[in-house]
């Protein structure tokens, strides 16, 4: 498919007490599809938001709880999606 696409993005990271780090994301795409065959022409609005939180209790050890909501907004119902994500990781 031929797209136009435009896409943007934000984040923030924040030091808090006890070791503790909070990262927080978010991107915003739009995308068009010329040669989309049916009508109407695709459409698509992505939204994706993340959050983390990181505590480090040693420079080589670490734990981090992370969630991240997305969703695909499409004129086309069949298109359309939402999704939610958690995950705990260690680093060592």
């Amino acid at each position: 498919f031929e797209a136009d696409a435009h896409v943007g993005s934000a984040g923030l990271s924040l030091a808090l007490p006890w070791g503790l780090a909070l990262d927080l994301t978010a991107e915003l795409g739009y995308t068009r599809y010329f040669n989309y065959v049916d009508t109407p022409r695709r459409r698509s609005l992505k939204q994706v938001y993340g959050v983390w939180l990181t505590k480090r209790f040693t420079p080589n050890l670490s734990l981090t709880a992370a969630y991240a909501h997305s969703f695909d907004d499409s004129n086309i119902r069949d298109f359309q999606t939402r999704r939610n994500l958690f995950t705990i990781s260690g680093k060592y």
